[in-house]
């Protein structure tokens, strides 16, 4: 099923019920707590309306949103372009920012199957960029194909009941 917008997901229509509910006891909280369950519903709105503006702007483009994306940064750079063209440009800067790349690579450490693959994608990472995109296209496709195997029989194995060896 597709959602024209975050506030159409399940997950963000059961929050907002939650949040809803917790606001004819906000009166318990203590006098200078009070203002941080608005603040939350506002912070709530921003990150759901930043995340339906990128895709305002870059969806036709098939760009992903995703947890990896700093959202005061996307807020910047949706806020701040002459178009999707200009925003491509930017975001392209940022997925080639140092930082972020080292972040992304911490976090494929916490999957054993792309802790072994690690050389590979330091391998791509170096190919891309040095401009043998060619090289990084066919690194990226085989450590990707070798994760989701991985996966889809530990996956199934635990389904079966089988131990790892």
């Amino acid at each position: 099923m597709a959602y024209s917008s975050v506030h159409d997901l399940p997950s963000f229509v059961e929050l907002s019920k939650q949040l809803n509910a917790l606001k004819p006891l906000r009166f318990l909280l203590p006098k200078d707590q009070r203002g941080e369950l608005e603040k939350l519903e506002a912070q709530l709105k921003q990150m759901v309306d930043t995340v339906d503006d990128f895709y305002k702007l870059l969806g036709d483009r098939h760009w992903i949103f995703h947890d990896l994306l700093n959202m005061e940064k996307v807020r910047a750079i949706i806020q701040h372009n002459a178009g999707a063209e200009d925003a491509e440009r930017q975001f392209i800067a940022l997925y080639n920012d140092p930082e972020f790349l080292r972040f992304a690579f911490m976090r494929c450490s916490g999957f054993e199957a792309l802790r072994k693959r690690r050389h590979l994608l330091e391998k791509a990472r170096d190919d891309y960029f040095a401009g043998r995109y060619y090289a990084c296209i066919y690194l990226l496709l085989s450590v990707a194909d070798g994760f989701v195997n991985e996966l889809e029989r530990e996956h199934r194995d635990c389904m079966r009941g089988v131990a790892k060896n």
